[in-house]
């Protein structure tokens, strides 16, 4: 009773004591009956209260307790409408981000990894071949050609490398097609169905083996072994890269084929541990005059494989003139004296600077694993022992010519 006398007083306004009420001769009773707003509220008659037990709250409390039932209402108001908005403010916020963070990995594997838009690598696995030649729908980032020829080289180091699983170097002379030879092996992989992850100056690859491909901004962490594990393959192409960028790289943890010429500041730690080196040869007058279809503006390449091997790089996309000036430069800028140096050492291990590859070449046997040199060509030959021409010198070269016989036959 006491709890409606209060909410007839504050809708109205009024707020008189108990006291005054009685005193007036007017019960609570008729007062409540009389209160059309309290009736539409209490739909049935409340029981009287005593002017005895009204009178036990005196006028202090009273005033009081009805600021604080005000303030109560007032407070719940607000605090419901708050509640309500907050709710759907929060409720909005949180179905965005979990939005968005469904549609990323939706897309991608990692949150590093985002939807590659090059097309040579979109479509790459759409490649065919043909008479040996591989045809792209696109060319590739760093070649004008959109055609790759099939080295029968490439077919057993790639069938080693897929066979193996272990650690990889691919080496040769400079210009010999080892950046080919890993676009070879890349569409290899990804027409196979494996994870690869594609380096080569400035892009990083990713192809997730289920026919998506993605560019990668940063490496996970070597503890995600989700990412990193023997089904990987890391195809590194060294060019323009450092000692540093192939620290960034867990190379124990995957398949990782580093593909560079011969460097010994970015090889020598790479090689403490167990892997497979695989050497490059140059290619053979057969496998050039095949080649040259593809570059159909160069009209002299026989000319200039005469004096610069079989390099494709240096016959085909250079354009030096006066190649005998050039060669003997390099023959005049060479010491002979480090011949027996040139012919003893690992020309992947150790700095090979002081010797030209307009000089020599290196090459191996049909298994690829072992490293020979020789010289680039019977012009580079015969330019230098014209120039050095000490007939006891033959004995140390002659060896080497003779390994040499399908650039001087």
């Amino acid at each position: 009773m006491l709890y409606l006398c209060s909410l007839e007083m504050t809708r109205k306004g009024k707020k008189r004591s108990a006291q005054e009420m009685s005193a007036d001769g007017v019960s609570n009773s008729s007062t409540m009956a009389s209160t059309p707003l309290l009736n539409a509220v209490v739909p049935y008659e409340s029981p009287a209260v005593s002017s005895e037990e009204v009178g036990l709250i005196d006028d202090v409390d009273q005033e009081r307790w009805l600021d604080a039932v005000d303030e109560t209402r007032q407070f719940n108001f607000w605090n419901s409408l708050m509640n309500s908005r907050l709710r759907l403010v929060w409720q909005g916020a949180l179905n965005s981000l979990v939005g968005r963070f469904f549609r990323v990995f939706r897309r991608s594997p990692f949150p590093q990894f985002n939807e590659c838009n090059i097309p040579f690598f979109l479509y790459l696995a759409t490649a065919t071949e043909h008479e040996g030649w591989l045809q792209f729908q696109c060319p590739p980032p760093t070649k004008i050609s959109d055609r790759l020829y099939r080295r029968e080289c490439y077919e057993i180091i790639c069938a080693d490398i897929i066979a193996s699983r272990e650690r990889f170097l691919i080496t040769g002379t400079p210009g010999v097609g080892k950046s080919m030879f890993l676009y070879y092996l890349l569409w290899v992989l990804v027409v196979g169905g494996h994870r690869v992850l594609y380096v080569h100056q400035p892009f990083m690859i990713y192809f997730d083996g289920q026919g998506r491909v993605f560019e990668v901004f940063q490496l996970p962490r070597a503890s995600e072994m989700r990412f990193w594990n023997d089904d990987l393959f890391v195809l590194f192409d060294a060019k323009q890269k450092t000692f540093w960028d192939l620290g960034l790289f867990p190379y124990d943890l995957c398949t990782f084929v580093l593909s560079t010429s011969p460097r010994p500041d970015l090889v020598n730690d790479y090689k403490k541990s167990s892997l497979l080196e695989l050497y490059m040869p140059p290619w053979s007058e057969e496998e050039m005059t095949i080649l040259k279809s593809a570059y159909p503006h160069v009209t002299n390449w026989r000319y200039r494989f005469d004096y610069l091997g079989g390099i494709p790089r240096r016959v085909f996309e250079n354009r030096d003139r006066s190649l005998e000036q050039k060669i003997a430069r390099a023959c005049n800028n060479f010491d002979p004296r480090n011949l027996k140096r040139l012919f003893s050492i690992d020309p992947v291990r150790y700095d090979m600077s002081f010797a030209s590859d307009l000089l020599f070449h290196i090459t191996s046997d049909s298994t690829f694993q072992e490293p020979m040199l020789q010289f680039a060509s019977r012009k580079a030959f015969e330019i230098f022992m014209k120039i050095h021409g000490d007939p006891a010198r033959r004995e140390i070269v002659g060896p080497l010519l003779a390994s040499c016989h399908r650039n001087v036959d």
